[in-house]
């Protein structure tokens, strides 16, 4: 469990910009029975939560008003700087219901990437799933070493979620998660022998093949 120190803020809206200049990133824990605590988060502490490996849980100290067990369900990074200008946490309880992203993790190899026949495409990297404390996961972990061909894939379903972990949206059932596909050369090559093929192909029956035509000019001459 990553541990952040934090101090409580009055300052709120566009005024939050002197709290970055001063070294601190804003932050919110939105409770579950009380009112949303406003907080702010030494930059170096914030930066700890950049190490996090998917989704965990976050005890943040706020200095004067006691702890809060937490998960981040929005971290913002400004891409001039790559600095994190803003974090959104919630705390997590036994009794809360707490949609967050979970991302996909690989686990195995598949033997049709081994063999060289596909390679592997990703087509959701994360899906939203309803926690509380108990059923929290940090990532969803899939299996490919049962991937042998190519065409195969991985669809979103209840079966491949731990127990107690709920979809955030169940008409997100059926997804394709990850798929083999063929090597890009491959692909390329029946590309190029679909085009050849198109060329060298005879005209149909009953078709006249183009002549060219001769211009007016020409006719008359």
């Amino acid at each position: 469990m990553v541990v952040i120190k934090a101090e409580k803020r009055q300052i709120k809206g566009k005024a939050v910009r002197k709290l970055r200049r001063q070294g601190y990133v804003p932050a919110s824990i939105d409770r579950p029975k009380g009112e949303t605590v406003l907080i702010k988060i030494p930059l170096k502490e914030a930066n700890k939560l950049l190490k996090l490996d998917g989704v965990e849980l976050v005890k943040v100290q706020v200095e004067g008003n006691g702890e809060y067990e937490c998960v981040v369900v929005q971290l913002d990074i400004d891409p001039l700087n790559n600095k994190i200008y803003n974090i959104n946490l919630a705390e997590i309880t036994e009794d809360s219901h707490i949609t967050v992203r979970v991302p996909i993790k690989i686990k195995g190899i598949s033997p049709a990437v081994k063999s060289n026949i596909g390679v592997l495409l990703i087509n959701n990297p994360y899906i939203k799933v309803v926690v509380n404390k108990n059923t929290l996961i940090p990532y969803l972990e899939i299996d490919i070493s049962n991937l042998t061909e190519v065409g195969q894939r991985v669809v979103l379903d209840e079966n491949i979620l731990p127990e107690g972990v709920k979809l955030a949206n169940y008409k997100d059932l059926g997804q394709t998660l990850l798929t083999i596909r063929p090597p890009q050369k491959a692909v390329v090559k029946q590309e190029e022998e679909a085009l050849e093929g198109e060329e060298s192909a005879p005209a149909a029956e009953g078709e006249a093949a183009a002549e060219p035509t001769q211009s007016s000019e020409t006719a008359e001459s």
